[in-house]
């Protein structure tokens, strides 16, 4: 079965992930743009936070679990994200995804306006 790659940008806040994705999707039509960002709010229109209704799993559990699914259906995804745990990079490689990481460096946070 053929799979969807995956280029997965890692760095801290501000250092250019986000203006990095959108060059590379310029250059790769066959692409898609995928954030933790993006992903949150559709999390946090399912939650009630006001009341501490709040859904009892971490936020990149099934983030990490939708990058698969796509994945999965062969969709190429650039996924815009802060890789903090090493269990991260563990978990997507098990389910055979192919992924490619590029470290967003702190030098480019300087750089923006």
């Amino acid at each position: 079965m053929k799979r969807g790659n995956i280029i997965f940008l890692n760095g801290v806040s501000s250092s250019g992930k986000t203006t990095l994705a959108k060059q590379l999707l310029k250059r790769l039509p066959d692409y898609y743009h995928y954030s933790i960002d993006d992903f949150d709010v559709v999390i946090e229109q399912m939650e009630d936070r006001d009341n501490d209704r709040l859904i009892p799993v971490e936020t990149e559990y099934f983030f990490h679990r939708t990058i698969a699914m796509f994945s999965d259906k062969a969709v190429n995804l650039i996924i815009d994200h802060v890789i903090h745990d090493e269990f991260i990079k563990i978990g997507l490689q098990s389910n055979s995804i192919r992924v490619s990481y590029i470290v967003c460096g702190c030098s480019l946070s300087n750089n923006r306006a």
